[in-house]
Order: C-alpha cells, then structure tokens, then sequence
C-alpha cells in the first residue's frame, strides 16, 4: 500500500513538473513572438517618421493586407508632412506589445496570432500623443527564430475604408492576376495624398478623414502631372522614327492608314516627354532594351488619354488608332480646343493659304496643309530643324520637316508647299495652318 501511495505521488509529481515544463516552454515561445513582433511593429511605425526613407516591395509581404498596411504608414506620413506645419511626425516609439494567446494558430508552415501594439509619438513638433491598434501577424519560424512575413489591421478607418475601396479601382489597373490589387493600392494611396495636397487648408476636424477618393475625384482635383512640352524632343522623335529604319519590325507604334497624323502625334508625345529617359538608336532592332521599354510605355497608356488620344501598341491588332490620334482634322479640333488632359495647342492661319502666313514657324510646331480648292485639310508634318523662334515663311527653303506617308527625315517646306500646290505654290496655293504646343496636363 505505502508503495502503491509513493508510485502515486512520483507520477503525480511528474504530471505536474512536465506540465510546468510546458506551459514555461510556451511562455517562453510567447515571449519570442511578442519579442519579433515589436521589432517588427517598430519598423513598421518608422514608416511615418517624417525623415523615413520608405521602399516598400510587392514581394515584402505574404498578401495584399500586409502591403496595404504599409503603405497607409507611408501615405500617413506624407500627409502628415503635407498639413503639419512643423515637419509631421518627429518621433515614434513602439512601447507595448501583448499577443493574445487564445487566438495563436500553428499550421506547422505559419503561425498566425492577434496582437495588439501600443506607440507614442511626437508631431507637429511639440505635440505628444500616444495610439494603439490590433492586428492579425503571420510568422514563419526557421532555425528556432521567428520572422513576421505578413500583416492585417483588424481596426482602424484608414486601413479598412482602404481595403474596402479596393475593388473600386480594379477596372483602372493594368496588371491582370492578383497584381491588379497592389496597382489598386498604389494608385489609392497617391490619390490620398493629392486629395489632402489640394485641401491644404482643411479644417482640424475633417484632418483625420479616412476616406479614399475615387478615381474622378483624383482627375478632377489633381491626380495629374502638369508637363511642358519639349520641342527638341519632338523634332528628335520625328527626324529618328521618320527613317525606314524603324519599319516594319522595329517601331514602337502601330502603323495607321493614313500614317501621317499618327506619326505627328507620336512626336507631340515625345515632345511630352514620352521618350523621357529613353534613347532612340540610329539603327533600331526589335530586341533593343530602349524600345522594349518604349513599347510597355505605349502599351501602359503614358503620356496619352485613353479613350480620347492615344497611340496603338505596335502589334495591336486593330491598327488604327482613335481619330483625334491619327485624324488630320480630329487631332487639330481635339487639341486646339482640348480643356482637359492631353495636348493642348493654339492653332493659327486655319482657312487661309500659305502665302497669307504672317506668324512665326518654330521647331516643334505642327503643319497641316489643304490642296487648293480642298474640302478638308489632308496632311500633318512636323517642323524638326532650320527654324528658331523668330523663323517667318520668308524662310521656306530653309525650313525642314519630318513626315510619314511617305518617309521623310528632312523635307523642305518649299518642297511640301510646292506639292500641295499643284507645282504651282504662287498661282494656286495650298492651305497651311500650324498647331503651337504648350504645357499640358496627364494623368498619372
């Protein structure tokens, strides 16, 4: 009995000593993953740090909720820097972290746990504050250490209106698969911060708005960039791209018929800075790093307005591009009297003849001539070398332009005048009108 009593109470003894054993195992495990987690927290607070240097990847996170998180950080810290006077948020500190252990799950490959992490922080220069949230961390473990891999807000207006508001800019993305839900976030999070750079002047009580504008919203109130247009590089697109070099098999544009406007805008497009960056070489080939770049830019839309003024990509199936693209008519109409996005250009000498001409003809403008008697006008060029700012039709011999339809790097405007004159340029001459480009808004 006495040994039926003492085997009782060293097993007993065991029981307990290795439940002991495992409840410190999993304190101690606890007590690493609160550790990784505030390391983490602590990186990722920084992101509001006035001075923070911020490149966050699509690849640093498991899903889309962990590179949401981060960059509402980012975003906050640059409106922050935006309506505080004093330099935004000056210092941060993560001072508390505590995991809720019920909620911890251990797959064998993750595991997932609640937390919640507490910070104070100083903005505006002298003003303290102090700010807790929850959320939802993924950790792989390697080696005995753990490392947070993905992470979700689960509270918050700025983290859940954004993620509610991603399904709204899906049909503005142009990545397809699962890649169109970073762009969505990428595109929100600009337009928050072009939504508080056009209120400035807001007041204290509407400073904390979580909400996300739409798209329209973003146009209209400045998701815009304001571009000059560049006169040498629209001569340099055209004198390049005019040569036979670039055709068929190496060009970065789909050909139209008529090609002579669709040509003409894709030097105003250059001249926007649609080549930016870029080199265009005397002898191109389809595998050039430049114009495979160039081909993804035409592809993305850059520098052009869908739906309104674009150029098609060169294997686009359709060929032809939107009239007010590749229309000798459109083009003048669209851009002479564009308000909106896209080129914006003063038109002159429109219905008179070529000899009735009393402006100046500089590099960089456009030239649309009628034959005599014409009902429309038939023709675009630009204007790529001879002339300076203060050049008059009385220097017609010695003014060259670029073409296509058909090919020509350096034509004398005498010779298109002649030739739209009948050989006859003073007894019956041509309509000339000119396009002057200027600065110009387009989307971002």
């Amino acid at each position: 009995m006495k040994f039926l009593r003492l085997l009782c109470l060293i097993l007993l003894g065991s029981l307990v000593l290795s439940e002991t054993i495992t409840v410190s195992a999993k304190q101690n495990a606890n007590d690493d993953i609160s550790d990784c987690i505030e390391e983490f927290a602590s990186r990722l607070y920084g992101y509001m740090l006035t001075d923070s240097k911020t490149d966050i990847g699509r690849d640093d996170y498991l899903s889309i909720d962990g590179y949401l998180t981060a960059k509402v950080f980012e975003t906050q810290r640059d409106v922050y820097n935006i309506n505080m006077s004093n330099g935004g948020v000056t210092r941060m500190e993560v001072f508390q972290t505590v995991i809720d252990p019920e909620s911890l799950e251990d797959d064998g490959s993750f595991i997932k746990v609640k937390a919640m992490v507490a910070c104070r922080y100083t903005y505006d220069a002298t003003e303290n504050d102090e700010w807790c949230n929850n959320y939802l961390f993924t950790l792989s473990k390697d080696s005995g250490k753990y490392k947070v891999i993905d992470v979700c807000a689960l509270e918050g207006d700025w983290f859940l209106v954004a993620k509610d508001s991603i399904p709204a800019w899906k049909e503005y993305c142009q990545y397809a698969g699962d890649e169109w839900e970073f762009e969505a976030v990428d595109l929100m999070m600009e337009a928050k911060k072009v939504d508080y750079r056009d209120c400035i002047n807001i007041t204290e009580s509407e400073d904390d708005n979580p909400a996300f504008p739409d798209l329209t919203t973003c146009l209209l109130r400045g998701l815009t960039t304001t571009v000059s247009y560049n006169k040498a590089s629209a001569a340099a697109y055209g004198i390049k791209t005019s040569s036979s070099a670039y055709y068929p098999d190496n060009y970065i544009f789909c050909p139209s018929s008529p090609d002579c406007t669709n040509f003409v805008s894709q030097c105003v497009w250059a001249g926007y800075g649609g080549t930016a960056g870029y080199s265009l070489p005397d002898t191109p080939t389809s595998g050039n790093t430049d114009i495979t770049a160039l081909r993804n830019r035409v592809s993305a839309d850059y520098r052009m307005v869908p739906g309104n003024w674009y150029g098609r990509y060169y294997r686009n199936p359709y060929v032809d591009s939107p009239a007010k693209w590749c229309g000798v008519t459109d083009f003048w109409d669209y851009a002479v009297d564009n308000s909106g996005n896209g080129p914006v250009a003063t038109g002159f000498n429109n219905g008179n003849l070529w000899t009735q001409y009393s402006g100046t003809i500089r590099i960089g403008d456009v030239l649309q001539v009628k034959s005599p008697g014409g009902t429309y006008y038939g023709h675009s060029v630009i204007v790529t070398s001879g002339a300076t700012d203060d050049t008059t039709i009385d220097d017609i011999g010695s003014i060259y332009i670029s073409q296509h339809a058909p090919f020509y790097s350096h034509r004398s405007l005498s010779n298109l005048i002649i030739a739209w004159s009948n050989n006859l340029p003073y007894s019956s001459p041509c309509f000339m009108r000119r396009m002057r480009f200027y600065n110009a808004t387009f989307s971002n």
